[in-house]
């Protein structure tokens, strides 16, 4: 991110996705569209929406510039994830876990809006 407005702006991007307010995280992603901290989250808004083939184009978009820590909670790619959310069955423990691993995703998320370095 350039600049601490951009950083506070995907702050309160992640604070929507947190409560549930989609729609307005997904404004804020998209006024910040080509960093790569924002396009990770406008993908994984999409991911949390069901709309899982627009979740993987911003996946696409966003390539190698995935941030790292996000990268490591998934364990592999994050367009793999997308996939792994989009085939696991309500009520299953693969749903659960994924759910938990979404959950480790909002506390990263929260940590990269709050770091002072660009990311």
């Amino acid at each position: 991110m350039s600049n601490s407005h951009g950083r506070n702006d995907l702050a309160q991007a992640v604070q929507s996705l947190i409560a549930g307010d989609l729609e307005a995280a997904h404004m804020i992603a998209q006024a910040h569209e080509g960093e790569p901290l924002a396009d990770s989250i406008h993908a994984i808004i999409h991911r949390r929406e069901g709309d899982y083939s627009n979740s993987l184009y911003w996946w696409r978009r966003v390539g190698d510039r995935a941030p790292e820590e996000l990268r490591a909670i998934y364990g592999t790619d994050p367009a793999d994830f997308v996939r792994r959310r989009q085939g696991a069955l309500e009520g299953s423990a693969e749903a659960e876990e994924c759910r938990r691993i979404e959950a480790e995703e909002l506390k990263v998320l929260g940590t990269l809006v709050e770091a002072p370095h660009n990311a």
